[in-house]
């Protein structure tokens, strides 16, 4: 029996025989991850927050996907429950260039420790 799910996951991981796992979300998912040498010593690194909900606006049905990293919220996009158009309305995938000057910052700051 299968399911629909607004949201569709597949994390590909050598944690998996087949290399592959994948899961339905319907309303909000998160995931945390932590850097270390093993699960009892580790630290949080980062956690990923994916969400939608449907909104009806004046009879306009539309669905609105968010998704976030650390609670900053880096891609919004929309699709017409009608007509199922698709539309990213915010990317603020620029990250890279972000994380870029903050290694730089850390590593100026850190040099003489």
């Amino acid at each position: 029996m299968s399911r629909q799910f607004p949201l569709w996951v597949e994390i590909n991981s050598c944690a998996y025989k087949s290399g592959k796992k994948s899961y339905g979300i319907k309303q909000d998912g998160e995931t945390k991850v932590y850097a270390g040498t093993s699960s009892a010593n580790s630290n949080p690194f980062y956690k990923i927050r994916t969400t939608t909900v449907d909104i009806d606006d004046d009879g306009l049905k539309y669905r609105k996907f968010t998704m976030s990293v650390d609670d900053l919220v880096l891609k919004i996009a929309y699709m017409n429950l009608k007509t199922n158009e698709y539309k990213v309305v915010f990317n603020r995938m620029n990250v890279v260039a972000i994380m870029n000057e903050t290694i730089q910052e850390w590593k100026k700051n850190n040099s003489n420790k």
